[in-house]
């Protein structure tokens, strides 16, 4: 495996991660606060331009850790 193939694969592999960082964000936002907007490309482009996204993203991630956990008993 040469360098340059080496290096592609490296970083659709990073964009693989960004975007399941995104959707996951989405989606924990979408089953905690009933929120029903699919804005998955807005947090991956965030995420790409890493430190001002961050500055973005910080607030909803904080949301999300604040919020207590329900636990579901199944009887």
């Amino acid at each position: 495996m040469d360098l340059c193939s080496f290096s592609i694969f490296i970083f659709v592999s990073y964009l693989y991660a960004l975007f399941f960082t995104a959707s996951l964000v989405n989606q924990l936002e979408e089953e905690l606060f009933n929120i029903k907007e699919d804005n998955s490309l807005s947090l991956f482009g965030a995420l790409f331009f890493f430190p001002i996204g961050i500055w973005w993203i910080q607030p909803r991630i904080n949301r999300i850790l604040e919020t207590p956990i329900l636990e579901e008993t199944n009887t």
